[in-house]
């Protein structure tokens, strides 16, 4: 029978160019990990109903600071409070300006630059926060240099080989050319874009370097819904956050999830590229947000009194607007779940809150 395996070989090239199967997982609300994943602070927030699970943020340097050699226990102490409790996890693993120094030192090309977003002060983040870095110099490596896609690869591998089965994870991040957070963006001041551009800057460039990390997370976790946290890159006129979405979409259907990160209840006409990419796809896939922080001018000088009453009336309005939008889940701060237990409990209700 000498067609058999020409057959055979064509038929299996078929089935891999086809969209993952649908995968589902525990929809609802999420509560943010506090700094360092310290579940003890959450208190009873692991005991109600309402919050299906955790969303996790470990940073890349914490995880394998000497190339090759994992630390994989606070992770997995985690995953095994989870479980006890009955709750589950969204995982979110950080390079960026965490990427561990080895990989510099294997090669990949370093972007250095000043970090303006005075968001980022310690009026917001504590000392020693990844986010509390506004006015340092920092540096990530260039998205698209080898060394860094492939010790990237290498590393999301072996993340997925020890902990792909748990049962405590519902959905993974899919990260890579981050700077610091999971949201897609990079550094974009002018004096940014002049740097990217002497280091060869070009949209197919960042594209196939989150093509490849979009390609690991689903080859490490194949039973997982994967999560691209939406937001625009260098230059949004580039299309690369459009590019990459599709991308996702085409080649892992529904199994590949869409996020925000920045609504609030007067995120007004929504015009960035974020929204359209939602509405594009809302009814092909799962959406979710994560609420906006309210970071008005003097924001620390008000009342506790005004702040909670603006708190309150921004999470309920941003379910509203986030369910309007057709989201399926939410990752709040846990403040705000311990703080508005009935704003909560009546989105998850909207919600279904599918969690078993």
């Amino acid at each position: 029978m000498p067609f058999v395996r020409p057959i055979i070989v064509v038929v299996l090239l078929l089935l891999l160019a086809l969209p993952s199967q649908a995968v589902t997982a525990p929809l609802g609300v999420y509560v943010l990990a506090p700094w360092g994943n310290r579940l003890d602070l959450l208190g009873t927030l692991l005991e109600r109903d309402d919050i299906v699970g955790i969303s996790l943020g470990f940073d890349w340097n914490k995880l394998e600071a000497v190339e090759g050699r994992y630390d994989w226990q606070e992770l997995e102490e985690t995953l095994k409070r989870l479980h006890e409790k009955g709750k589950v996890a969204i995982l979110g693993v950080y390079p960026g300006i965490t990427t561990p120094e080895w990989v510099f030192e294997k090669g990949a090309e370093r972007f250095t630059f000043r970090d303006e977003n005075p968001n980022h002060s310690r009026d917001f983040y504590p000392e020693g926060h990844r986010f509390s870095t506004y006015g340092q110099v920092l540096s990530l490596p260039v998205p698209w240099s080898e060394p860094f896609l492939a010790a990237w690869e290498r590393f999301v591998s072996a993340l997925g080989k020890h902990f792909s089965g748990s049962d405590s994870l519902a959905m993974v991040i899919v990260t890579g050319p981050n700077r610091h957070s999971a949201e897609m963006h990079l550094p974009q001041t002018a004096a940014d874009k002049k740097q990217w551009q002497r280091l060869g800057y070009t949209p197919e460039h960042l594209i196939t370097a989150w093509s490849r990390s979009i390609d690991a997370f689903a080859k490490a976790f194949p039973t997982l819904p994967l999560i691209l946290h939406l937001s625009p890159t260098i230059n949004p006129a580039d299309g690369v956050t459009e590019t990459v979405a599709a991308y996702g979409i085409k080649r892992y259907g529904s199994r590949f999830y869409l996020q925000n990160d920045i609504l609030r209840a007067d995120n007004g006409t929504m015009k960035r590229i974020d929204w359209a990419i939602l509405k594009r796809y809302a009814n092909e896939t799962v959406i979710g947000f994560q609420r906006g922080l309210l970071r008005p001018a003097g924001w620390t000088e008000l009342p506790r009194s005004e702040r909670l009453k603006r708190l309150k009336s921004n999470l309920q309005g941003m379910f509203a607007r986030g369910i309007d939008f057709n989201a399926r889940y939410f990752e709040i701060g846990p403040h705000e779940a311990r703080q508005f237990p009935e704003i909560v409990k009546n989105a998850a209700q909207r919600l279904g809150n599918t969690k078993k």
